[in-house]
């Protein structure tokens, strides 16, 4: 699922990376080599967290660990990559949450990807087992091909499900 861009703009999301540091996001499996803060490219505000990757076979995630444990119950989480022009053809990516302390993994539909501009993912977390004690967040990309470069995570947001940003028919 997807939605259509909003125009850029002051970012007031959760996790929008203005604040000029990875705001605890890292890369949490294999495929991912680095993260910074980076105002190459930016879905709303000025900054964004770029991801170095070298994919080979694998997926790549990154996101947040929570210490304690968050509570999203109620929440559907809205996020943006990018990836540049050159990335594999119809590689796909997800929002995922993993509850509990055995990392019970759970994801959103997958959305195919268009490199070259910002890709909105969406996640309703409806329905997630022990969805009050989530241990991670993040987006999972699924490259269709080995590639290595740079990508970027923007404005992640943590949204209640009656919120006006979000259109029933775009949840995943």
């Amino acid at each position: 699922p997807t939605l259509s861009p909003t125009p850029a703009g002051p970012d007031t999301t959760v996790y929008n990376f203005e604040d000029g540091t990875v705001m605890g996001w890292t890369y949490l499996y294999s495929g991912a080599i680095s993260d910074q803060n980076s105002t190459a490219q930016y879905y709303l505000g000025s900054h964004s967290l770029a991801v170095s990757v070298n994919y080979a076979s694998n997926d790549v995630e990154v996101g947040i660990p929570f210490a304690p444990a968050t509570d999203l119950t109620g929440k559907t989480i809205l996020g943006h990559v990018y990836l540049p022009v050159g990335f594999p053809a119809s590689s796909k990516a997800d929002l995922f949450v993993k509850t509990s302390s055995g990392y019970n993994f759970f994801a959103g539909g997958q959305v195919v990807l268009v490199p070259g501009t910002w890709n909105s993912v969406v996640y309703d977390t409806t329905g997630v087992a022990n969805i009050n004690t989530v241990e991670q967040m993040g987006i999972q990309v699924l490259p269709s091909a080995a590639w290595a470069g740079t990508l970027y995570v923007d404005s992640v947001d943590l949204l209640d499900r009656k919120s006006t940003r979000l259109n029933s028919s775009h949840l995943g």
